[in-house]
């Protein structure tokens, strides 16, 4: 789907590229879309985090070692959030591995690392600092000229 955000940040449906939805179906999932993501909706005002989530020390370790896997399966980098949802049997799905997800103040990552300990300053200079580290001095100042870049995230 290809769309654009109009004068009040609502995204506007602007055409369809090979999704085999029909355009009632895509307005519904830009309705679905505008109520998660919009302020004013009042389904995205009775969307209230619970951070951290409510679960035991057992689960929670089973839940790091799960998501830890996710992010290196799919060969992020330095950071990424690992949505998961548990069933009614306590059985993990992971829905979605972002290994670049929103990183502003009031986004869900910052949201996990507050819950963690980690204020936001701390937060950024941590990313920073783990990136930095993977590479030398020259490398920083002189780019990628004289050699292939490392492969990122999905790359083989």
């Amino acid at each position: 789907m290809l769309g654009y955000y109009d004068e009040e940040k609502h995204l506007q449906p602007a055409g369809n590229v090979g999704s085999g939805f029909d355009d009632d179906t895509l307005l519904k999932l830009k309705k679905l879309l505008d109520a998660i993501t919009i302020k004013k909706s009042p389904f995205y005002n009775k969307t209230v985090p619970v951070c951290p989530a409510e679960i035991d020390s057992a689960m929670k370790d089973k839940l790091s070692e799960v998501a830890l896997r996710a992010h290196n399966a799919i060969g992020c980098l330095d950071y990424a959030r690992v949505d998961m949802r548990l069933d009614s049997r306590g059985r993990i799905g992971v829905l979605e591995v972002n290994p670049n997800p929103d990183i502003s103040e009031e986004a869900g990552f910052a949201r996990a690392a507050r819950a963690a300990g980690i204020v936001y300053p701390e937060l950024i200079e941590k990313i920073v600092s783990i990136a930095e580290a993977r590479y030398s001095e020259d490398e920083i100042k002189g780019g990628w000229e004289d050699e292939t870049p490392p492969a990122r995230c999905g790359e083989a």
